[in-house]
């Protein structure tokens, strides 16, 4: 996506995590009234073997102790009664699931480690960075670090050891082999013996778009389904901060300049990032390729008049064709190669490759994702 690219963990399901407390209430419930039962047992069964051995506990008269059916009996019950609590410990240690988070030093996953880390309790997440100063702030919470590197392979497999779910970033620079990357990591993953992993696609990878990350998204979901591993591809829309950088100065000039026109999605890192905590959350509850969008998918066109809307002014659009917004890009000091990069996206949205809209995401979390005027009312940080 622009927004990685420009600049470019795990969750039990929250039933678990009920579960788990729940089990743990239980446990501490269960366990003083069983010490309870066993001291009345063996209370009750003293005397019984004292009364049919004809001894009072005061007479100073030594006896060796029998084993009368009652107190058989009573054994057997108390083994029965402390079944339940077995299986409920067992039930709390299954519920423990260690979450392994790549990319947490950059805006999407590590805001997933925060949603996380509002459920979880650090010791089942670890964050893996490639400088493992950049990760401070999580260790500073209890996380573990570890270094590892898509472009070191051998660093890999200790550094996804032990993950239930290893939430595995698409790779950010665009001049990289981003699918041989991925590759490295999906097979130090089976090395590992991860048991799923949930990898940041995005919407519309196909084979076919012009948008070239979307064909690396699209080539690494084959890999992932020829793995083994059980996997979920999150395929976030178009991040919409990402707009700041496509309107340019719009809220000067009151234009908004594009090379052609074509419907968005335009969906929240911050909702993203959230749905992919609850998605770990969800304990493979989401299996395959996820599509988490905004609700709707305006065109620049229908962005010129929402901008118009926020602005209190006029605001047009002006598609210039592809020839000249490349050297408009370029002469803005702009460097060819990502002007050509960003102009797959314009082509892909005009071939309708971001124009779906799914409920998924509203639905997750529990109200309207953030729109497009949402952006463009607040403070343009991040161009």
């Amino acid at each position: 996506m622009l927004g990685d690219s420009l600049e470019q963990a795990v969750f039990v399901s929250e039933e678990s995590v009920n579960r788990r407390r729940l089990n743990t209430g239980l446990v501490s419930h269960t366990s003083s009234r069983h010490s309870a039962g066993a001291q009345i047992s063996e209370k009750t069964c003293g005397d019984v073997d004292d009364a049919r051995a004809g001894v009072n506990r005061n007479s100073g008269v030594s006896h060796e102790p029998t084993i009368t059916r009652y107190c058989y009996q009573r054994g057997i019950s108390v083994i029965v009664a402390m079944f339940p609590l077995l299986l409920k410990k067992a039930v709390y240690f299954e519920g423990f699931m260690m979450i392994i988070v790549t990319g947490a030093t950059g805006a999407l996953n590590g805001a997933t480690v925060h949603h996380l880390l509002h459920t979880l309790p650090a010791s089942e997440i670890v964050v893996v960075a490639r400088d493992a100063a950049k990760a401070a702030r999580f260790a500073e919470r209890g996380v573990e670090i570890r270094t590892g590197d898509y472009a070191d392979p051998d660093s890999l497999p200790a550094a996804f050891a032990g993950a239930d779910q290893l939430l595995l970033v698409s790779s950010s620079d665009p001049r990289s082999d981003a699918v041989g990357l991925h590759r490295s990591a999906i097979e130090a993953a089976v090395a590992a013996g991860v048991g799923r992993i949930l990898y940041t696609s995005h919407q519309g990878a196909a084979a076919d778009t012009p948008f070239g990350p979307g064909r690396d998204h699209f080539a690494t979901e084959q890999i992932l389904a020829e793995s083994g591993i059980a996997w979920t591809s999150l395929r976030n829309g178009f991040y919409a901060h990402s707009l700041n950088w496509c309107l340019a100065d719009w809220r000067e000039t009151g234009v908004i300049r594009v090379p052609t026109d074509g419907a968005v999605s335009w969906t929240a890192r911050e909702d993203a990032a959230e749905a992919a905590a609850r998605i770990l959350l969800s304990d493979g509850a989401y299996d395959g390729p996820v599509t988490l969008t905004a609700s709707k998918a305006p065109t620049f066109t229908d962005i010129a008049s929402i901008a118009t809307s926020v602005a209190k002014h006029s605001v047009e659009i002006q598609v210039l064709g592809e020839d000249e917004w490349i050297a408009a890009q370029v002469d803005s000091g702009q460097q060819e190669f990502m002007a050509r990069f960003m102009l797959g996206m314009y082509q892909a949205a005009n071939r309708g490759f971001f124009a779906g809209t799914d409920p998924v995401l509203g639905d997750m979390l529990g109200r309207e994702p953030r729109t497009v005027s949402d952006l463009l009312e607040s403070p343009a940080t991040d161009r």
